[in-house]
């Protein structure tokens, strides 16, 4: 349904406290709808696994205006993946966000939403593999969305970039530096953006 990729940040911890600790990435995407919903998450070097995601400012301990957020809990994982580049696709929507009353509220549903997403992903998809099993195979791309900020922020020193990207690191770090602070994106991701534009030769003087 929806494939979102991006770069695991450091979130508040609620999770984590409540036993369902989460992977987090930014969402700028405003095509996803907010939710809970079953999906899959791919790793570069090719590993999946099953999880469970929440799309959305966390109504519970937040007001509206709060950071809107994936979080994956990734079923039976254990370790840090901070920094590390994943691929969630969005299998299906189990319901909508709420604002629950009290915790012990909120940890019955989301236990509730741990087992229909692990009953959603252990079931097999047309042609006889996982659900959401795609995600693996392939290398993740840079979201369109990310190089389109980027490439339209970077247009008025283009000139420079180019001139300086291979020859004067220093430059080309403080160019990232500048528009991760200036569009909100992690600097992971404006360096991926940076380098892909750059070979597509996308960014011109």
């Amino acid at each position: 349904m929806y494939t979102i990729e991006g770069e695991v940040v450091h979130g508040d911890e609620i999770g984590r406290t409540l036993g369902f600790p989460t992977a987090n990435i930014h969402m700028y995407d405003n095509s996803v709808p907010d939710g809970v919903w079953a999906a899959r998450v791919a790793f570069r070097d090719g590993r999946t696994h099953p999880a469970v995601v929440s799309v959305g400012r966390r109504p519970t301990f937040f007001e509206s205006d709060a950071v809107r957020l994936l979080e994956v809990h990734i079923i039976e994982f254990e370790g840090s993946i901070y920094g590390e580049w994943i691929v969630v696709e969005l299998l299906d929507y189990i319901r909508p966000q709420e604002r629950f009353e009290s915790i012990r509220e909120l940890m019955s549903a989301m236990r509730t939403d741990l087992k229909k997403a692990a009953a959603i992903t252990s079931q097999p998809a047309a042609g006889g593999r996982q659900a959401g099993g795609s995600a693996a195979a392939r290398e993740p791309n840079t979201p369109k969305w990310a190089l389109r900020r980027v490439r339209t922020a970077s247009a008025g020193n283009a000139a420079a970039h180019e001139a300086n990207a291979d020859t004067d690191p220093a430059t080309f770090r403080a160019q990232v530096t500048n528009l991760s602070r200036q569009l909100g994106m992690s600097r992971g991701l404006v360096r991926r953006c940076l380098r892909e534009l750059e070979d597509a030769e996308v960014l011109t003087s």
